[in-house]
């Protein structure tokens, strides 16, 4: 497949499209597009580009700027970033509940430099807020801990 990449040229990019089995072309002569850029800048496409392959996970901006049509395939990095973001955002949570901030710059073991209210969150109660990706990834990462 002859696959457009822009707005610039990504040497990760490149040699994912190589890896895949494309051929990197001119936008006019590609079947396809990979876009790692926002909607600023976005070409016109061509009719015979067939499918749009955009590097983001939110394409809000896109739909905003009028930008997908049904004319073409589009897809997105939805669920790409999910299980590394989950683990980042349970670690956080640890962080907090746990409060490894204070344990690490306390210079002692007094009580007044770690809060007594430090809970484990095993037997809590987590609520998720817009349950995406994301949020889906978190649950297991969550039980796991007996929340």
């Amino acid at each position: 497949m002859r696959i457009h990449l822009g707005p610039e040229q990504n040497d990760h990019l490149v040699r994912a499209i190589a890896d895949g089995g494309g051929a990197l072309a001119d936008l006019d002569d590609a079947e396809a597009l990979v876009w790692d850029g926002g909607p600023d800048g976005f070409p016109d496409l061509p009719d015979r580009i067939r499918w749009v392959q955009l590097t983001y996970a939110g394409i809000e901006p896109f739909f905003r700027a009028g930008l997908i049509d049904g004319k073409r395939i589009w897809a997105n990095a939805s669920g790409v970033y999910a299980d590394n973001v989950a683990e980042y955002a349970v670690g956080g949570l640890l962080v907090g509940v746990r409060q490894f901030h204070s344990s690490l710059a306390a210079r002692g073991w007094r009580k007044d430099e770690i809060d007594p209210r430090v809970r484990p969150l095993h037997g809590s109660t987590v609520a998720i807020v817009g349950c995406g990706g994301i949020g889906r990834a978190m649950i297991p990462r969550l039980h796991a801990f007996g929340v």
